[in-house]
């Protein structure tokens, strides 16, 4: 098959759609926080660092290993006045080799109201928001 083949669509390839970025769901922010994690299973109390924060999740670092659709509670304070309690379900893990931390992802599932309204506010305010960048479906 030439380069013009292919520009023009002949023979076209089968792509894996899940391969493909979609846009974000709402605007994130890069932070470095430390927030407090309750594990529902065993009702402990650890430490984790939030490094991304949106309206709907958060991406977390953890020296403890969480399985996908694991319930957490995650008590986040990103400055004086915006301390956040959301209830969350880990919907990804990220074990690096040679590395003591994972990186999860949480989706933001038990949250009142009126804080999730604070938390986009919150969001929204930070100078360096983004709302475009790509995620992996």
């Amino acid at each position: 098959m030439s380069l013009l083949d292919t520009l023009f669509g002949i023979g076209k390839r089968r792509v894996n759609s899940a391969a493909f970025r979609r846009p974000r769901a709402s605007k994130r922010v890069s932070m470095e926080e430390r927030a407090d994690l309750y594990r529902t299973k065993d009702a402990s109390t650890h430490t984790a660092i939030v490094y991304n924060l949106s309206g709907g999740g958060a991406c977390i670092s953890s020296e403890l290993r969480f399985a996908v659709g694991e319930d957490l509670t995650l008590t986040i304070s990103a400055g004086r006045s915006a301390s956040f309690t959301l209830g969350c379900t880990v919907i990804f893990a990220r074990q690096k080799p040679g590395r003591i931390h994972g990186d999860y992802g949480v989706k933001f599932v038990r949250v009142r109201q009126g804080d999730l309204e604070r938390l986009r506010t919150f969001v929204a305010s930070r100078d360096d928001a983004r709302h475009t960048a790509p995620a992996f479906i």
